[in-house]
């Protein structure tokens, strides 16, 4: 399949953490133009929920039980 990028989701989600930290360190002003933009919404709702869902993704990876934060899909 073209277009798929062939890592697992957790690793996907970490570079991109990993990405976003970085330009919040070293270049603040181009990550603050991100969020001036129509879709910014998107990259709002990544920051908001990606910690918690990598940690019970980890979790999950660990122990082989499943982790989730109460009250959300």
């Amino acid at each position: 399949m073209s277009g798929i990028i062939p890592r697992s989701s957790m690793t996907i989600t970490f570079a991109a953490m990993h990405k976003l930290s970085e330009m919040a360190r070293y270049t603040p002003d181009k990550l603050s133009r991100h969020f001036d933009c129509q879709h910014n919404w998107l990259l709002s709702e990544f920051i908001t929920s990606a910690p918690a869902q990598f940690i019970d993704e980890i979790s999950s990876e660990l122990t082989g039980h499943e982790f989730m934060v109460p009250g959300r899909n």
